[in-house]
């Protein structure tokens, strides 16, 4: 599918103007100067989001690019999205609103269907800049080798400001590992449609971290290629899941990493003492943010489990301090939700 122009879509909202409202990428050329332009096919869960999901449908649409497969898989929402979702219904491959599995359940569905060369997910509250696809896939086409590609993020607040710019570099399986957190912002992350044969798709039993997962089991064995742009923007906001559930995306690490130390190849880069070592910063900071919310009993848990596996982590001020600090804080203000990584 050719992408719209701003002309052709419904009217924005009253007073809703610019990127992605009244404004649109440039066009492109119809082909490369190589080859046609590949397939990319986007796949956006969404589940009770109506109030930024016409946004993200639109930071789509508008990218101007010349062969795009565009597919929305709402979960039964309730809310406005069924009827944002019908007014650009005749620019959508395919849509359903039915009731699933949870957001890896619905993307895995939208790509088990997809025939993009290029794959990506946008959930829908979030949305591209302008020329992130043609830029993706550029980058694809200039590094062959590469499983994927990813670039800096924009973190936004729920009126659209910018909030911060996160430049997260080069990484690999190592690094990933031991920053415990997805240095690979999840919106701006294009894939090699190969990748699902090789990798696999979303592990559907995960709630919250099924992108840190995805990203270290596409680095056990092939690279990413980080782009120094900007292609997308994480909207936060209270409702999100990343701000609401910290302490849960915590807990279900500890089933990422189990899964990742068991992959062939993955153990021979980490002798025993690394994975000791990494399994006891894992404890120590799923205890801190465990103890900011209150969660008293897997806070000791997580704690001595930390202090189990590495026994010198007991001798460290700074871990104390960390400790001494979500202490105070719980008890001068309260449970807290955190969104930025520790």
């Amino acid at each position: 599918m050719n992408c719209p122009a701003v002309r052709e879509l419904p009217p924005p909202p009253e007073g809703r103007t610019g990127w992605p409202w009244t404004v649109a990428t440039p066009p492109l050329f119809a082909s490369r100067p190589s080859s046609p332009w590949p397939r990319v096919t986007i796949v956006t869960p969404s589940y009770n989001q109506g109030a930024y999901l016409e946004e993200t449908i639109r930071s789509v649409l508008l990218q101007n690019y010349p062969n795009l497969e565009y597919i929305i898989m709402d979960g039964g929402s309730t809310d406005q999205s069924v009827d944002v979702i019908l007014r650009y219904e005749r620019w959508l491959t395919h849509w359903e609103s039915r009731a699933d599995q949870g957001q890896s359940h619905a993307i895995n569905k939208g790509w088990k269907i997809a025939t993009g060369n290029v794959l990506a997910w946008l959930n829908s509250d979030d949305l591209y800049r302008p020329g992130a696809l043609a830029e993706a896939v550029l980058a694809l086409s200039s590094h062959p080798s590469a499983a994927f590609v990813y670039s800096n993020v924009e973190y936004i607040d729920p009126q659209g400001q910018t909030l911060i710019v996160r430049n997260p570099g080069q990484t690999d399986l190592k690094r990933m590992l031991w920053a415990l957190v997805s240095l690979i912002p999840q919106p701006t992350t294009f894939v090699r449609r190969e990748m699902l044969t090789e990798v696999g798709f979303l592990d559907e039993s995960l709630d919250y971290s099924m992108d840190y997962d995805y990203w270290l089991r596409l680095l056990t064995g092939h690279r990413g290629v980080y782009q120094d742009r900007v292609w997308a923007c994480t909207r936060i906001h209270q409702d999100a899941k990343t701000v609401a559930r910290q302490k849960d995306i915590w807990l279900q690490k500890k089933q990422v990493l189990a899964k990742i130390f068991s992959l062939p190849g993955v153990r021979p880069l980490l002798p025993h003492d690394e994975v000791q070592g990494l399994l006891s910063l894992y404890h120590r900071r799923t205890g801190a943010v465990c103890l900011r919310n209150l969660a008293v009993r897997d806070a000791v848990y997580n704690l001595f489990q930390s202090a189990v596996l590495q026994p010198s982590s007991l001798l460290r001020p700074r871990d104390w301090k960390v400790a001494l600090k979500a202490a105070r804080a719980v008890l001068v203000s309260g449970p807290r939700s955190t969104f930025w990584p520790e």
